[in-house]
């Protein structure tokens, strides 16, 4: 090429493979629309996926949600009226099996989880999990928008203990009560905390119910410690998610490397 240096014009213009600097212009701008729409190819692929996993996401949360409204409603609604004779079973299942399964998949859920990487690793594959740890800025916006989610959660678990606390208190005042017969125990039982219930009473059920004396108020204490053991199971899932909200985001940035905080930046 250093050869071309001390060449006469004329004679490099001659050269093989010499062209005009025009032509070197237009080659060159060629090449570089070539690279342009490549590079812009792949940042369109990028945002795409980053797209279609926003769309996933939002999937996989309100998967979450919809799920933990079935425990709700499956673990303490169907269950508390199951338990307190108010209701009659007209599922092919059982509803204290329908109960155990709903609480064991919030177990599998949310024991044991006190970041909100451990829910992440719960509720979304492996290969979207690695997606959000390899990109902060995604994980941050993630983890807000799930943190945000759980919170609506906790308030929906808090809302359904509240309705379910007079019936409760009207359980347990009746079980530290003492009774003659069936008849009278039925009918107290019937008062205080079916009264406590409200209109979703079927009396038909207690009404039909004829067990021993000795039976039916064994039945009811169970039925105190049952609920009590569930509610417990949902106040440790309340306190996990607010340990989890408190930290949030905060967390996840503070856990990051030097070089992934200033990704955020980017």
């Amino acid at each position: 090429m250093f050869k071309y240096q001390s060449m006469p014009i004329d004679v490099v213009k001659a050269s093989e493979g010499a062209i005009a600097m025009s032509q070197h212009r237009k080659d060159k701008a060629e090449v570089l629309d070539v690279i342009r729409k490549y590079r812009n190819q792949q940042r369109g692929n990028v945002r795409s996926n980053l797209l279609s996993f926003d769309v996933n996401i939002d999937e996989t949360l309100n998967a979450l949600d919809e799920s933990v409204s079935i425990v709700i409603n499956e673990s303490i609604h169907k269950q508390n009226l199951h338990l307190l004779k108010a209701e009659f079973n007209t599922h092919s299942v059982s509803t204290s099996d329908r109960s155990n399964a709903a609480k064991l998949w919030l177990m599998m859920h949310f024991d044991g989880v006190s970041k909100i990487e451990d829910l992440f690793s719960r509720i979304m594959t492996s290969k979207d999990v690695s997606l959000v740890n390899n990109n902060p800025k995604l994980k941050v916006q993630l983890t807000t928008k799930a943190i945000k989610r759980l919170k609506k959660i906790n308030k929906r678990i808090l809302g359904a203990q509240q309705v379910w606390q007079p019936a409760l208190v009207a359980l347990a005042e009746f079980n530290n009560m003492t009774f003659r017969d069936k008849g009278s125990a039925k009918s107290e039982f019937s008062r205080l905390v079916h009264g406590a219930i409200g209109s979703n009473v079927d009396k038909w059920v207690l009404n039909e119910w004829n067990p021993r004396l000795d039976t039916l108020l064994s039945a009811f204490q169970s039925a105190q410690k049952n609920i009590n053991s569930t509610a417990a199971l949902f106040d440790d899932v309340v306190t996990t998610i607010n340990k989890v909200s408190d930290t949030g985001a905060h967390k996840v940035v503070a856990k990051m490397t030097f070089a992934q905080r200033l990704a955020l930046l980017s």
